[in-house]
Parts: structure tokens; sequence; C-alpha cells
């Protein structure tokens, strides 16, 4: 599993990032595409180091329990709020409004893009770009 996390985090990621830029291209402002493009990529990043350096693990030795899951959300999001800057956090908030709910749902969403990449590369299909 753990040589398959790269694989699944790549798939993850261009999953998302279609995602991202659909909502990006809504925005004129050249430096909130950047500054919300770099927020997300952090999120992106925590949950792979989470995957590779917690849950992996976890998982290899059948000790993945709801608990490990609570915990490897917080690590992930304690991870994301170490990185943010205030500058994003503050667009963010005037973005979005709730900096924790952002958080929150970006995580979500990159555990579950992870999780379909994961799915399609079983299944042999191509990652959604």
């Amino acid at each position: 599993m753990t040589a398959a996390v790269p694989v699944l985090v790549y798939y993850g990621i261009a999953f998302l990032r279609g995602k991202i830029v659909a909502l990006i291209q809504k925005i004129d402002n050249d430096q909130i595409e950047a500054t919300l493009a770099e927020a997300a990529d952090i999120v992106f990043k925590a949950v792979a180091t989470v995957a590779q350096t917690f849950v992996d693990t976890l998982k290899k030795h059948g000790k993945f329990t709801p608990e490990a899951q609570q915990e490897a959300f917080a690590r992930a999001k304690a991870y994301v709020l170490t990185l943010l800057n205030e500058d994003v956090r503050e667009l963010l908030i005037e973005v979005y409004g709730d900096l924790d709910v952002w958080i929150e749902t970006m995580i979500e969403a990159t555990v579950n893009g992870l999780k379909a990449a994961e799915k399609e590369r079983e299944a042999g299909t191509p990652p959604l770009a």
C-alpha cells in the first residue's frame, strides 16, 4: 500500500485540481487565484503526508480504527494550520467566511478524492484531469 500512496496522491491531486481550477476560473484576480491554489496544495500535501506517515502504518497493522481516523484528520488539520501564513488565512476567511470549515471541507474532499482515485486505479480507469 505504501508504494501505491504516491500514485494515489497523484490521481487524487489531479482529480481535485480539476475541481479547484473550475472554481478558480470564476475569480479574476491573479493573486487570489495563486493564493487559493497554494492553500489547496497545502491541504493536498498535508493529507498525503499524514497518509504516508500515519495512516498507512496503522492500516498495515490492522489498527486504523475510527479513533485513528479522527487522529489522522486532526493531524492533517494541524499541519495545514501550521503551513498557512496569515495572508492566506485572511484571504480564505474573506472568500469563504470560516477558515476551519474550509480546511475541514478540503481535507474531506482530498481524502474522498484519494479514495476515488484508488478505486479508479484498481479498475484501470485513467484519472480525471
